[in-house]
């Protein structure tokens, strides 16, 4: 098992990931996207 961390650009948040986290945990990764405040 690994851990990402991923990080957005400029004028996106972290849900951008949402899809991307899904399919990582899904094979078993833990993985991380974090907010901007």
């Amino acid at each position: 098992m690994s851990t990402f961390v991923l990080v957005h650009g400029a004028w996106h948040e972290g849900s951008a990931w949402n899809e991307v986290i899904k399919q990582l945990e899904a094979k078993g990764h833990q993985a991380f996207a974090p907010r901007s405040q």
